[in-house]
């Protein structure tokens, strides 16, 4: 294997200048009109990105000279190009069911080398759903579309006020919906980030896992998450959260991310690791060396 620069073999830690970048964006998330503002911006601003600390843990998972990450919840792109800033050997697939972002990721496609996406929405079988936003004063609020309105309402209790949830409008669409396991891909990482529907699209994607063995990068969200439990028993993967502060991976820990996810701020992420990759992981015990 080709060892790059930008690999696990250099040091991961965000910057100063980044984890500040990191504490703003707690602030920025809870106003509409600031959210609204760079979220729009994002993907083209790379002093913005990755726009998730969680990202920086793929550079210790995204080791080859090449792979396929599965972007699902693309949005307006900003993981893709926030992925791209951290490696640029890897291509990426972006599936996103909104087509009002079709524009977007098609500046992007033309932006980003190696990148591509599709307007489809992910599930555990076809069919169709409808998704719904909610918009704050003509301000679609594009990251929490979700189809499950229960969800919906736990993630905008914890991010807005109630100033803001009592003038949310709600702007309901349909899509098409289709298993994953249909493209008939090969990624070596899979992002999830649906707003709640995220195990049925990995439902969807239950042979191209077994197949293919891929990370799988995933919310949390306390109460939730008993179908995601019994899939990683099935399939033996282990569960990590990264730390970006020290660069390690810690082993999933339910009441610490219960804490966590409430306590309101950024969203938790999980690192779906297959356990015969675990070993590879820097963690508390054994950190990546400083460079």
């Amino acid at each position: 294997m080709t060892v790059h620069p930008d690999s696990a073999t250099e040091s991961a830690r965000p910057s100063l200048a980044a984890r500040v970048k990191y504490r703003v964006a707690r602030a920025v998330k809870r106003n509409p009109y600031t959210w609204a503002a760079i979220w729009n911006v994002l993907p083209y601003c790379r002093f913005m990105l990755p726009h998730d600390r969680s990202y920086f843990g793929f550079r210790h998972l995204a080791t080859g000279d090449e792979g396929l990450f599965l972007d699902i919840g693309a949005n307006n792109g900003m993981s893709a190009a926030g992925f791209r800033i951290l490696n640029d050997r890897y291509a990426i697939l972006s599936i996103e069911a909104n087509e009002l972002h079709a524009p977007s990721l098609e500046r992007l496609k033309r932006r980003l080398p190696r990148f591509d996406f599709k307007i489809l929405a992910a599930g555990r079988e076809r069919g169709s759903l409808e998704f719904v936003t909610p918009s704050f004063r003509g301000i679609a609020l594009h990251a929490f579309t979700s189809t499950n309105r229960h969800f919906l309402d736990l993630a905008l209790e914890r991010d807005f006020s109630p100033f803001v949830r009592q003038r949310l409008d709600y702007i309901d669409h349909r899509a098409d919906v289709a298993p994953l396991d249909d493209l008939d891909l090969a990624p070596s990482i899979v992002k999830i980030d649906v707003e709640g529907f995220d195990l049925e699209v990995l439902a969807g994607l239950e042979r191209t896992v077994v197949r293919h063995r891929p990370v799988v990068h995933i919310e949390y969200t306390p109460n939730e998450m008993t179908e995601l439990d019994d899939f990683c028993a099935r399939h033996g993967y282990a569960r990590f959260v990264y730390d970006g502060e020290e660069d390690v991976f810690l082993a999933f820990d339910r009441k610490r991310e219960d804490e966590r996810w409430r306590a309101g701020g950024l969203q938790v992420n999980l690192f779906c690791v297959p356990e015969e990759r675990a070993g590879e992981l820097p963690t508390a015990d054994s950190p990546p060396p400083k460079t």
